[in-house]
């Protein structure tokens, strides 16, 4: 009788610790399941939240960009904005949005300063110039280049010329001189070329010399002629 007995008591241990093992398992079968399906929420919350730079270009016409959404020249219409000061970014956040919309409507827009010659999309010049027909093309190849190639319109600012006379400050100022016609301090420029670098050149030395802002650094003429 002993033994029967302790062998049914040795089958109820084995049957509990057999039933807490796979209870065990089951819960942390849920636990982990809970926490992807908490993780997953928490990134499809993140991904319907924008968080949006947009450059304002004129009026309240603006280059808006953000993280995994394709950038856009659109309006943007901020509550507690009258204007924006040209050139200036402004960051604020869409909320449910998967995509930049156009017209872009946000109850506020914080302003974070001034930016100079910011890379801009090739594609999104042609839109740009579509709202903004009063904006000027730089070009900053040779005058050889121009000619064989040359953009509607576009005011040839020869990086090689101003690299050669970088030594010659006097000789530098008269050649900044011969653009001082050309260009306001209020209008909204673009610059092209052959390298990016060098259109980064030229929107510094266009400021300096004449106080003239380049808003974008577009890249190649090459890119933008092939649309």
């Amino acid at each position: 009788m002993k033994r029967i007995l302790t062998l049914l008591l040795a089958l109820v241990l084995v049957f509990s610790l057999v039933a807490c093992s796979t209870s065990n398992k089951e819960t942390q079968t849920e636990t982990k399941a809970e926490s992807k399906n908490e993780t997953q929420a928490e990134g499809e919350t993140k991904s319907e939240n924008l968080e949006v730079t947009a450059i304002a270009v004129k009026g309240d016409t603006v280059y808006a960009t953000a993280e995994g959404a394709e950038a856009k020249i659109a309006t943007l219409k901020a509550g507690n904005q009258t204007e924006y000061r040209q050139g200036h970014k402004y960051s604020f956040v869409l909320e449910g949005a998967k995509e930049i919309s156009d017209p872009i409507e946000v109850a506020e827009a914080t302003m974070e300063g001034r930016k100079q010659a910011l890379p801009l999309d090739t594609k999104l010049v042609a839109d740009l110039l579509a709202k903004v027909p009063e904006a000027k093309i730089v070009d900053s190849r040779t005058a050889e280049e121009v000619a064989a190639s040359g953009i509607e319109n576009a005011i040839n600012v020869p990086f090689a010329e101003y690299e050669k006379l970088q030594e010659d400050q006097e000789g530098l100022a008269k050649w900044a001189e011969t653009f001082a016609d050309k260009f306001t301090n209020e209008d909204v420029i673009v610059v092209l070329g052959s390298d990016p670098a060098q259109n980064q050149e030229i929107a510094l030395f266009l400021y300096k010399a004449l106080n003239v802002p380049v808003q974008f650094n577009a890249g190649l003429v090459s890119d933008y002629q092939a649309q």
